[in-house]
């Protein structure tokens, strides 16, 4: 949210910033980085990205268990910082 000041970046966006700035990011690691990238890419033209067949329903059950709980972990970092954010305001 930082890189982006607070705003849904475009996959563009998302492709232009560097693996050495991504992994300086919290929660950022080689894994999520890997994942990021192969999200950024672009597909060639005329190819129909596959689709996540092939991988045990485990796995898939496990990535998706990391990235809700890395969702809960951003939820919680925006709520305090509003809750944060609108207590310093009233006390000006």
């Amino acid at each position: 949210m930082t890189e982006f000041h607070g705003r849904c970046p475009t996959i563009r966006e998302v492709a232009s910033i560097s693996d050495a700035q991504w992994l300086t990011v919290p929660n950022i690691g080689p894994t999520t980085l890997e994942e990021l990238r192969s999200m950024a890419t672009p597909v060639p033209d005329g190819e129909v990205p596959s689709p996540a067949t092939g991988i045990p329903d485990g796995e898939l059950l496990s990535r998706l268990n990391r990235l809700q709980r890395e969702l809960n972990i951003l939820v919680g970092e925006i709520r305090a910082r509003f809750t944060s954010g609108g207590s310093s305001r009233s006390q000006r």
